[in-house]
């Protein structure tokens, strides 16, 4: 293993830790704990629950903790099985924690605390930076919506050297293959939110590459591929392709994700997807969701850095809309929106933050200033 030394020159506040005690999983920011963003502090390792989140004990109380900055396939999830690779990424995570003398938490001073209800946190587990180690061995992959956090650039280090020598999800023969025998073939026009959780089999264009994740088309009907961060760089846009994946929802939005053993089969190169449309209104947009749309002539009102990615509210004649770069998105950055300009864009109607936005996929997307 490549030993990342600990080296934070900073007073660290370390405490007792007594017998486990009755859990309570309502972690209060506001509360003094010796846990906080200027301190590192230590902990009592109790359990894990995945590859990526563990119980600890903090003060007397149960906390669940997860890692900053990675994700890791799947082991016994209750509702998408196993990918390859996640029993081993579950197994070296627990050992690592399990084995430890000291473990520490670092919370970061550029992000939330919580995720889906956990504390985020880099995990140094004797003196080497978990987090790190889970995605140079292998077992993990970056994130990209961390850009900003502390650590990320030693995580893209620790990604690069992973790939150059073929560890772990990384390697072309993994273990752990999801049974795919009882999936359902399924056209995108039939699928709704009764589908959510549904092992199923799909087929259609890659009508647009956001980042990592795409838009897939069939008859069109555009439906949200999330690849949670694992590459496919052979698929391309006009690919026609087919794989396995489940349903699930995705901030209002119906999504295919997890997709089944990391295998996305290209079928045929070249092939048509729809044409984007002019539309004049908000209302207009409510009717397209999914669907790749040209507004002209939006005013900037307002351009800020979320942890999702960039957001650009803007107003046409009474309506505001906003535009939503996610962080996958390498070539737009906040000083393309100027406060005052008027532009014209092309992008894919979808659901953020409980709104509908136009999410744009490149600089190609900004077709005026």
């Amino acid at each position: 293993m490549k030993k990342l030394l600990f080296s934070i020159g900073i007073m660290l506040l370390l405490f007792g830790c007594s017998e486990k005690s009755v859990p309570n999983y309502d972690f209060d920011v506001n509360k003094d704990y010796s846990l906080s963003r200027d301190k590192i502090s230590k902990a009592k390792f109790v359990d894990c629950l995945d590859a990526t989140t563990f119980t600890f004990e903090i003060e007397d109380e149960i906390i669940d903790v997860k890692l900053i900055g990675i994700s890791t396939p799947k082991y016994n999830h209750h509702l998408y099985g196993n990918d390859p690779w996640g029993k081993e990424a579950f197994e070296y995570s627990c050992k690592a924690l399990n084995d430890a003398d000291e473990v520490l938490l670092e919370l970061d001073t550029k992000g939330d605390f919580f995720d889906s209800g956990k504390l985020q946190a880099w995990i140094w587990v004797d003196e080497e930076l978990l987090n790190y180690n889970m995605v140079f061995n292998g077992y993990a992959n970056i994130i990209e919506m961390y850009k900003n956090y502390k650590y990320y650039e030693l995580l893209e280090n620790a990604l690069v050297e992973a790939k150059i020598n073929e560890k772990g999800i990384h390697v072309d023969s993994p273990t752990n293959y999801t049974d795919t025998s009882g999936a359902e073939i399924r056209n995108l026009s039939t699928i709704t939110k009764d589908d959510v959780g549904k092992l199923i089999k799909v087929q259609g264009v890659v009508a647009i590459k956001i980042g990592l994740d795409f838009f897939l088309e069939q008859d069109e009907i555009r439906i949200f591929v999330k690849t949670y961060d694992f590459e496919y760089t052979k698929i391309k846009e006009t690919h026609r392709v087919e794989f396995y994946c489940y349903v699930e929802e995705y901030f209002g939005n119906i999504v295919l994700t997890n997709i089944v053993n990391k295998k996305i089969v290209s079928i045929s190169k070249g092939n048509e997807v729809t044409s984007s449309v002019i539309i004049q209104n908000k209302a207009e947009m409510l009717m397209k969701l999914n669907q790749r749309v040209i507004i002209e002539k939006l005013e900037i009102k307002e351009v800020s850095q979320e942890l999702m990615g960039i957001v650009v509210k803007t107003t046409k004649e009474e309506d505001q809309i906003n535009l939503f770069i996610p962080n996958g998105v390498t070539d737009i950055y906040l000083e393309d929106f100027i406060v005052g300009d008027s532009i014209h864009v092309v992008g894919s109607v979808f659901i953020h933050d409980s709104d509908y936005v136009l999410m744009l996929s490149s600089i190609n997307d900004i077709l005026t200033k």
